[in-house]
């Protein structure tokens, strides 16, 4: 363990000490114990693979979503259960500046500057019909969400989560979102973890492209398309033309794969392969040995050409049929 991993557990404690006037609301989430027990849930990405997906299909099954899925066109379809946002607060603001290749421009126009007050009120704005939907938000941003006026504390709707990101060092035998809990400062982990506290048996994964082999990655929203009218042989060479100039600013080694042909847009898709350690030493294994052990299934649902050497694994076209 190293010293950052040791000085946690101490650096949680008086932050907890420090921020006890609204623990209230965390107290709250015992409600959501075991409310949806032995039940199944979908739980949506905002990776590529989504892209080709039929939302359709599960539109009437319980579902959840990370991130900012909200902006999906199939979204106000879904009549979406959970809406998990764990990571958005003032730290994103910081160490993410603007720039056109990660932010959403198409989907939530900008000031060219990365913003999380500007994503938090497209999402409720997006969502304002979904009266059911509960919204999932970090405890520790709280004051953040109240200096800016974004967030409604006295809103049944949200609930407030407190984790730590020890994922990899330690992990509780049981969740308790009633206190700060062992997660992995990722919002997919710990999403599952919420959705096991509440009682899901059977979870499954859309657009968790990076737990691919190989990876399939972008966000379906920062993604390249080319729309069809302007042909294949363009498409083809914009899309290389695009990991070209993404692999030399970000200094990334990722790979053009070819296009999908996604309603009347080419789409590209980008791959990286990884060795063996990426996937065995993952939170995402850790978090499927967790699941394992107490009875609940995670299973991805994936394009076919791609493997699942992580969770288990159903093809589009098996889910399908």
């Amino acid at each position: 363990m190293n010293i950052k991993d040791k000085l946690r557990l101490p650096y949680y404690f008086i932050r907890d000490l420090k921020s006890s006037k609204n623990d209230n609301l965390v107290k709250r989430n015992s409600i959501l114990k075991n409310q949806f027990l032995n039940d199944e849930c979908y739980l949506l990405l905002s990776g590529e693979p989504i892209a080709s997906f039929d939302l359709n299909q599960i539109k009437n099954k319980f579902s959840a979503a990370c991130g900012l899925f909200f902006v999906h066109e199939q979204m106000p379809n879904l009549n979406l259960n959970f809406m998990f946002n764990l990571g958005l607060g003032p730290k994103l603001d910081k160490r993410n500046p603007y720039d056109e290749m990660r932010w959403p421009e198409n989907y939530i126009p900008s000031k060219k500057k990365w913003d999380n007050k500007l994503i938090i009120r497209n999402l409720f704005e997006n969502t304002k019909n979904n009266k059911t939907l509960k919204y999932f938000f970090n405890y520790d941003f709280i004051n953040y969400y109240i200096k800016n006026h974004i967030i409604n504390l006295s809103n049944d709707n949200i609930f407030w989560i407190k984790t730590m990101d020890h994922f990899h060092i330690k992990r509780h035998k049981q969740i308790d979102l009633t206190n700060r809990f062992i997660g992995a400062g990722n919002g997919f982990i710990d999403s599952i973890l919420c959705l096991i506290y509440m009682g899901f048996k059977k979870i499954y994964i859309l657009g968790a492209g990076y737990t691919y082999k190989p990876n399939y990655l972008f966000h379906f929203y920062t993604n390249f398309s080319s729309p069809l009218s302007l042909g294949k042989n363009t498409a083809i060479k914009n899309g290389k033309m695009f990991i070209h100039n993404y692999n030399n600013k970000f200094g990334t080694n990722i790979e053009f794969n070819g296009l999908k042909k996604i309603n009347n847009y080419y789409r590209g898709v980008y791959i990286k392969n990884r060795v063996k350690s990426f996937y065995e030493e993952s939170n995402a294994n850790i978090l499927n040995k967790y699941a394992k052990d107490i009875g609940v299934s995670l299973i991805n649902i994936m394009p076919d050409e791609f493997e699942s050497p992580i969770f288990e694994r159903f093809s589009y076209k098996e889910f399908k049929n």
